[in-house]
């Protein structure tokens, strides 16, 4: 019995070490992704609205998304501005459910 209790102490241990491991991996890996996303956002502000909003209009939308949440709303607007409409008002669209309340009963 005793022995039995040691080895699955010791497979604890080992399992709780390995879940420290994994948990200290993925906050690297979202410090890694949080930069990599501050960056885009950095060359898009400074990049002239027409020239951004034309790659904007191709961009995949959860990209597109977190990248406008990270942008100054002055800038971002420009971007806007210099879209296709449709383009626009999707963004817009997504923008707003993202940020919807939740509804309490």
């Amino acid at each position: 019995m005793n022995a039995a209790e040691t080895r699955i102490e010791k497979k604890i241990t080992e399992l709780v070490a390995v879940k420290d491991d994994i948990e200290a991996l993925i906050k690297k890996y979202e410090k890694q992704e949080e930069k990599q996303l501050n960056e885009l956002v950095a060359i898009y502000e400074k990049m002239k609205p027409k020239d951004a909003s034309r790659i904007f209009n191709e961009l995949d939308i959860e990209i597109l998304l977190q990248i406008f949440d990270k942008m100054k709303a002055s800038k971002s607007a420009l971007i806007l501005a210099n879209m296709s409409a449709e383009r626009a008002k999707e963004i817009t669209s997504r923008i707003a459910e993202r940020r919807e309340m939740p509804k309490f009963n």
